[in-house]
């Protein structure tokens, strides 16, 4: 039981003092009379809401270094949302996965998955301090398929990067980033970012670094 602390619940309610009661891993109840329980901790003079969501995170595949991430459980951080900009940690070509490697290898660490179920099961297997989720970036995408050319896709690699985007939503990926003004992001037209993101099917959200 937490007892004594100022209650904020992210609703936009005032904040009010109330107890919160807790079973196992769960809030069970705001509020109440819980005078039973078996352990309490005295909030008082505290602000106790849950925890906050970081909708716009970089750390990707450097998770893995710091598993439990403390920098940002201190921070109240309990969901980071990774892959923005355009650049996840995956899908990824061989050429990609020797840069994720080479951020990785100081800490002892390969890079041992491609797609983004695979790199979702590694962070599992990790046992991370908090929830993670991701999106899919296009640079990753493009990058896969045509390299860092600056000219227009051709329809078979549209339809390449469409498939490749379909499968990391399928995978557990929350939505499309794009990074408009980094290369291979910034070649990219409005046709372009069109097709991907029609291969999402509604599902997710677009999140933009926009060219300027």
């Amino acid at each position: 039981l937490i007892r004594g602390g100022m209650i904020v619940d992210g609703t936009g309610a005032p904040p009010r003092p109330a107890e919160v009661a807790i079973a196992g891993d769960t809030i069970v109840e705001v509020g109440g009379d819980h005078v039973a329980a078996k352990k309490l901790l005295d909030a008082t003079g505290l602000i106790v809401s849950p925890g906050f969501i970081d909708i716009h995170s970089h750390t990707d595949h450097m998770l893995l270094a710091n598993p439990l991430a403390e920098s940002k459980l201190l921070q109240g951080v309990t969901c980071e949302v990774g892959g923005n900009c355009g650049s996840s940690a995956a899908p990824l070509n061989e050429e990609q996965a020797r840069e994720a490697g080479n951020d990785l290898r100081p800490h002892g660490l390969e890079v041992s998955w491609r797609d983004t179920g695979e790199f979702l099961s590694v962070l599992e297997t990790a046992g991370i301090g908090l929830n993670f989720a991701t999106l899919v970036g296009h640079g990753n995408l493009r990058g896969g398929v045509i390299g860092y050319e600056a000219r227009a896709a051709r329809p078979e690699e549209l339809g390449d990067m469409q498939r490749r985007a379909a499968k990391s939503l399928q995978e557990g990926a929350f939505g499309i980033s794009a990074g408009l003004i980094y290369p291979p992001g910034c070649f990219a037209d409005a046709k372009e970012l069109a097709a991907v993101c029609a291969a999402a099917q509604g599902r997710g959200f677009f999140a933009v670094h926009m060219r300027d």
